[in-house]
């Protein structure tokens, strides 16, 4: 189960809470992890990293919802 980024300030994910590349992934049994998409492409980047991150290369902040702005 995925659930919204609302959840980050739960975790202390650091970094993570507001990264455009970071995922909230939930368990079925309730568990809660941080799941880099980077991670993906680039095996420099931990799949389910340590939280909280405090420093990361690929960080990019998340802004908000809207387009073109």
């Amino acid at each position: 189960m995925t659930t919204s980024k609302k959840n980050f300030g739960v975790l202390n994910a650091g970094l993570c809470a507001d990264c455009v590349h970071a995922r909230y992934i939930e368990s079925d049994r309730g568990s809660s992890f941080v799941q880099c998409q980077l991670s993906f492409t680039n095996s420099d980047f931990a799949k389910y990293p340590r939280l909280p991150v405090l420093v990361c290369k690929g960080y990019q902040q998340e802004t908000g919802n809207s387009a073109g702005n």
